[in-house]
């Protein structure tokens, strides 16, 4: 993570002043950073207090939060907040989490191979997701420049290195949070909510959403489309099941939501579940999820 991300994390202040000027430089003449203009202090305190705002006065404030982060704590201390912060995809918040999800072993016990994947992951999860087929060749070209990074950076030998590179990966899926209802719909709304809100608030947790999902509706229609997509004369009219995921999906078009802040700590029970915000090392209060089911006016019809 230090040698993709920050390479000068354990010598600069909590902010890098000539990556902050590249990074503007390479931003002005359409060209790509070898590295963004915020250390990981900076993407701590973004994600943790500030936001993703594009004002000055978030940056501002966000370099004096570093400045202040890093006058507090240990370097150790704030890579550790950091890794527990992040996220992975599947579910996964913190690299403990991931560890699990992708691996279904403890962080403690990654190789190197490993440990290279799952650093590329966070700066763009959809993108760089190893176990989607659309985007692992991007994964494994993400997992290279990782490597390429830490022999750069002398994190490992040549051997090290040239191991790691041929090592075939072993996926295997060990998910914390295994019981998580209607995942798919999940996803969607996180997404809706780190758009309008940002990836601080909902990593941060503490919200309460409110969706039209019927979870038990839901659970029907996808046995019923289970059920007659595996019947033997459309099989052998290659029918699949991708309208599972596009039921779920249209019923996410229709959530709707209430930000009422909570320190609720579990999931109620019923159709209430919890948000993957704090799972993964992180402290932060979880959020909620309640499913409740649509109400259409009469004689009126739900959105397609």
């Amino acid at each position: 993570t230090i040698a993709l991300e920050d390479r000068t994390f354990y010598t600069n202040n909590g902010i890098d002043l000539r990556r902050i000027v590249g990074a503007a430089i390479a931003d002005v003449t359409h060209q790509r950073a070898a590295q963004g203009g915020s250390t990981i202090t900076q993407q701590l305190v973004k994600r943790m207090f500030v936001g993703n705002d594009p004002s000055i006065e978030r940056k501002v404030r966000e370099a004096v939060l570093a400045l202040e982060l890093q006058r507090r704590f240990s370097k150790n201390d704030i890579l550790t907040l950091y890794l527990n912060q992040i996220f992975y995809g599947h579910e996964a918040y913190g690299i403990e989490a991931a560890a699990q999800t992708y691996f279904a072993k403890p962080a403690k016990d990654l190789d190197i191979a490993e440990a290279a994947m799952l650093a590329g992951i966070p700066n763009a999860p959809s993108q760089f997701d190893p176990l989607s087929p659309a985007s692992a060749a991007s994964a494994k070209n993400r997992q290279d420049l990782v490597l390429a990074d830490m022999l750069r950076d002398r994190y490992i030998s040549q051997q090290e290195y040239d191991k790691a590179l041929k090592e075939p990966l072993k996926y295997q899926d060990g998910a914390i949070q295994k019981d998580l209802k209607a995942p798919w719909f999940v996803d969607y709304v996180l997404q809706q909510l780190s758009k309008q809100y940002g990836d601080a608030v909902v990593a941060g947790g503490g919200l309460r959403v409110t969706t039209t999902l019927d979870y038990n509706l839901q659970k029907v229609a996808e046995q019923a489309v289970s059920s007659n997509v595996n019947r033997s004369d459309l099989r052998a009219r290659n029918v699949n099941n991708a309208p599972r995921k596009s039921s779920t999906q249209a019923a996410a078009r229709c959530w709707r939501w209430s930000a009422a802040p909570t320190t609720t700590t579990r999931p109620s029970a019923g159709n209430t579940t919890s948000s993957p915000a704090a799972r993964g090392g992180s402290r932060a209060p979880r959020s909620r999820f309640t499913s409740t089911p649509p109400r259409w006016p009469m004689g009126s019809r739900p959105p397609p």
